[in-house]
């Protein structure tokens, strides 16, 4: 959220939410993402890495989640900063 928070701050663009979520949540380590650098066999192997991470200890976590996000309010930014 300090990642998101630095970013955004400047531009008036950062909102957040309190959200409710019906499905399935996934949660992957972004470190495994492949970038360009790589060959296709390291990038694939990455790949499976990431998918596979859901278990992982990482402080660069994604969550994504499969089916219906219900919005419960928008929260104010002068009480999270």
């Amino acid at each position: 959220m300090n990642y998101w928070m630095d970013e955004l701050k400047d531009d008036n663009k950062l909102e957040l939410y309190k959200v409710s979520i019906e499905g399935n949540l996934y949660k992957f380590d972004e470190n495994f993402l492949p970038d360009d650098s790589l060959t296709y066999e390291e990038k694939i192997k990455m790949a499976k890495k990431y998918w596979e991470s859901e278990n992982t200890d990482s402080n660069n976590n994604e969550y994504l989640f499969q089916r219906k996000i219900k919005i419960i309010k928008k929260l104010n930014m002068k009480d999270i900063i």
